[in-house]
């Protein structure tokens, strides 16, 4: 065996050697051969210029010829001589044209030889070269759409060579500019220059353009181009206009209460759309969908869905059985109306659109072969929480018993909060019935509770922030104050905050009581040294409502730290005194004594005889002692709870920490820009941060701890958990590796939140989820993601025709422009079909 490799690998390397040879053999015989085409191109000019000596020759030997003829019949004298001249010279002319001849016979073998040589040239390059130029003869017939540019030019170069040998080169570019648009007008071919009424109305809708946009458009083509690319407006228009809203919805005014930009409310007349015929609606559009190939198989699957966005909530139909059923553009939109998603709202506008749902039990369309095709309705609501009570007329998440599937009680707050350590969320309790609904309240949807789609954007969303996103800002605001007495919990930071708030208040009161206390002690002590002193120019003048000997109301100027007005009953004599003649200055004091919370005797009482100017002055001094300590105090405290105010609030809301700046720097490069403090991160940005890759980036900024492993955990469950809530169709080994990630999460939550309470969102994740697969296959198939979608949509629609004044005719133009889309949606890719 090796010996006959050695042998292989020889003649190889000989088969080698022997075409190296060749090819240098090759390209010595094309050199060769250029040589001798470039000596034969010289003699060929060489014989063309001997050719043109000759013919000039030949013509002035003609013209000769004439002139001897004239001066022969002119000079019969001269005749014999000149006969004998001309025969000379029709000898030597003939000679001439003789050699002219040969010489063109070997231009001729010439040409023959050096248009042999090229060919030969050519087909050596084509061979030793893997470039393709033009085909031959024989290969042109085998042109198609996917041969390569350089064939394609140079069969463009042929038909341009031909239709110049046709019309003229002079012509040509007038002939090719014709002959362009002749084919463009043609039905035979798909070639077209413009879009059709039908393609410029998808454009329109596709893309939003307004009129004004497609008139300038229209203009610039014809000016640039010298053709119209677009349909007529008017055409197209006409096409639009066939969507009748007024066909298909009802729209009427009711009173609503609106706040206009200067906070101020105000009764304005609002539309209130409510579909007409849904099962019409319905088929027509299922009808379009079986004719496009668009709708799959088995029941039919409605998801009925509700939400608020901006003012105005919207109630719509999803159909499940196609591609991308949570696309905007598809989605049915049954009502409209201002106002909150709470079920006294829906009950009120809505009720008509319900009981149509209610009753749409089966539906039957056109088939695409022919005939009818009926189908059975499976309905399935969708939505946030608060849509999803609303609809089971459930008090809803801040309720005690939040859960609208099961009878699930626990406490949100307060000393009997639920904690995830201590209760047992993850389980299944006394399943909700349409009938023990119906006992307490009115269901809008005759549908059972546990066929209601769990929100999976809102449900991971909610977890996330609250055991992965929440934990980690914790504990970068924990490093980061590390001398403070802070909390470990988010939650508990924040209320925290809102208590070094309120003492900074409160030791700021009681500093600003204390100075003014002093200052007041000062004002009476001026007073009482004068009246000690008896200075004459001091008028002592005595109250007529205050009892003291020595009032200082007449003395004392400033009100704000001396009322006139205010007046106490000593229990001892009975008599009326100033606040400020007992020597009452701070509003602890005054306050207590207003409300009957204490009372006081008067100064003479409380000494046992008439007080002089120096028993004042004595008690003046000790309270201003006193009053300067606790100052002094209070002070103290309030710079101390300041400074620790001051520091927790800019490590919350500024990010000021270095912990809490890497964490934001991290967030901010993933696409996760998150403002914590207003917690604005949206569904999209939980889909970046839920990836492996950030989730190791975000765990890797704190120093490693059994905790921060822990959350790492949490972060992944939820991170698989969101992959698996896309609209596939789950099986039964994929719901079982959702329902042991699902136990991961659970017990990592219970290890590291054990302290932490249970919301709702964790409650429908870990407990109902599992079985609502099992039951539907499918998690985000039909979601509230595409209603999200649909609020965008809309409020664009609301700028649009924000110039109509009318409410009514501009909620027509936006059904009108979402029933075209409906249409574009349905039709799929019909529009491209070829001519």
């Amino acid at each position: 065996m090796g010996r006959n490799k050695k042998k292989l690998n020889q003649k190889i390397q000989q088969l080698e050697k022997a075409r190296q040879t060749l090819c240098k053999v090759k390209k010595q015989t094309a050199v060769e051969y250029r040589r001798e085409i470039s000596n034969l191109t010289l003699k060929v000019s060489e014989i063309e210029e001997r050719e043109s000596q000759l013919l000039q020759e030949n013509i002035q030997l003609k013209r000769t010829g004439k002139d001897l003829t004239k001066e022969n019949n002119d000079l019969d004298c001269e005749n014999a001589l000149l006969v004998k001249q001309h025969k000379f010279d029709a000898e030597e002319t003939a000679s001439k044209n003789l050699l002219l001849l040969q010489a063109r016979t070997e231009l001729k073998e010439t040409e023959k030889k050096r248009a042999n040589l090229e060919k030969l040239i050519k087909t050596m390059e084509s061979e030793n070269t893997s470039s393709s130029g033009p085909p031959p003869k024989k290969a042109r017939c085998h042109y198609n759409a996917k041969s390569s540019t350089v064939i394609k030019d140079s069969y463009c170069n042929l038909a341009l060579e031909s239709m110049e040998k046709l019309v003229g080169e002079e012509n040509l570019d007038d002939f090719a500019s014709y002959l362009v648009q002749y084919i463009a007008k043609s039905d035979r071919f798909s070639f077209q220059f413009n879009l059709d009424e039908s393609m410029t109305a998808y454009c329109k809708i596709r893309f939003g353009w307004s009129d004004a946009f497609m008139k300038e458009f229209k203009s610039i083509c014809k000016e640039r181009l010298g053709f119209d690319v677009l349909s007529s407006r008017v055409k197209t228009g006409k096409l639009l206009k066939q969507a009748d809203p007024n066909k298909h919805f009802d729209i009427k005014l009711v009173e609503a209460t609106k706040k206009t930009s200067q906070n101020k409310t105000v009764q304005e007349l609002t539309p209130v759309v409510t579909i007409r015929n849904l099962k019409n609606t319905l088929e027509g559009r299922l009808s379009m969908l079986a004719q496009s190939g668009r709708l799959h198989s088995g029941d039919l699957v409605l998801g009925v869905g509700g939400d608020k966005g901006g003012d105005t909530t919207k109630l719509c139909l999803i159909i499940q059985n196609t591609d991308t059923p949570n696309n905007p553009l598809g989605i049915l939109l049954l009502g409209m109306y201002h106002g909150a998603d709470n079920h006294e709202n829906l009950e009120k506008y809505m009720s008509p659109v319900f009981k149509q749902i209610n009753e749409l039990t089966k539906v039957e369309f056109d088939a695409p072969g022919g005939g009818k095709d009926e189908r059975n309705v499976r309905k399935k609501p969708i939505g946030d929480c608060l849509y999803l009570s609303a609809c089971l007329h459930h008090k809803g998440p801040t309720s005690s018993n939040p859960c609208f599937i099961c009878e699930f009680k626990y406490s949100t707050h307060g000393f009997e909060k639920a904690l995830v350590g201590n209760t047992d969320f993850q389980s299944v309790h006394t399943l909700r019935t349409l009938s023990s609904l119906s006992i307490s309240g009115r269901p809008l949807l005759n549908i059972n509770p546990e066929d209601y789609g769990i929100p999976p954007v809102h449900t991971i969303h909610g977890v996330t922030q609250k055991y992965g996103i929440d934990p980690l800002i914790a504990k970068a605001n924990y490093l980061d104050l590390s001398g403070e007495n802070i909390p470990v919990n988010l939650s508990e930071q924040k209320t925290y905050l809102k208590e070094l708030k309120n003492r900074e208040e409160i030791c700021l009161a009681q500093c600003e009581d204390s100075n003014s206390a002093i200052m007041a002690l000062d004002e009476l002590k001026k007073h009482y040294q004068n009246v000690n002193n008896k200075n004459p120019n001091w008028n002592r003048r005595k109250s007529q409502k205050c009892s003291s000997p020595s009032c200082a109301a007449h003395f004392c100027k400033n009100r704000r730290l001396f009322n006139k007005k205010e007046f106490l009953q000593c229990i001892g004599c009975g008599g009326f005194f100033h606040f400020f003649c007992v020597n009452v200055v701070t509003s602890e004091e005054k306050l207590q004594l207003l409300n009957g919370l204490s009372c006081r005797k008067c100064t003479g009482c409380d000494l046992g005889h008439l007080p002089t100017p120096s028993d004042y002055l004595n008690i003046i001094d000790s309270m201003r002692t006193n009053m300067t300590e606790k100052y002094k105090e209070s002070e103290l405290e309030y710079c101390t709870v300041s400074h620790e105010r001051q520091e927790v609030e800019s490590q919350l809301k500024n990010s000021a920490g270095f912990y809490r700046k890497k964490l934001e720097k991290v967030l901010r490069d993933m696409g996760c820009d998150h403002r914590v403090w207003y917690q604005e991160m949206t569904g999209n940005q939980i889909r970046k941060l839920l990836r492996a890759e950030n989730i190791k980036k975000l765990v890797t900024i704190f120093p490693d701890s059994e905790d921060l492993r822990q959350i790492s955990d949490v972060l992944m469950e939820l991170s698989f958990l969101m992959s698996n809530s896309d609209n596939a169709e789950k099986t039964d080994s994929q719901i079982d590796d959702i329902e042991k990630s699902i136990g991961r999460l659970v017990d990592s939550l219970k290890k590291v939140h054990k302290d932490s309470g249970v919301i709702l969102k964790l409650h429908l994740l870990s407990a109902h989820l599992v079985s609502h697969l099992r039951d539907h296959r499918s998690w985000g198939r039909v979601s509230e993601q595409g209603i999200e979608s649909l609020h965008a949509l809309i409020n664009k629609l609301n700028r649009t025709f924000a110039s109509v004044r009318n409410p009514t005719t501009k909620t027509a133009l936006i059904l009108q422009y979402l029933l075209n889309q409906n249409a574009l949606f349905d039709a799929g890719q019909i529009w491209k079909a070829e001519k």
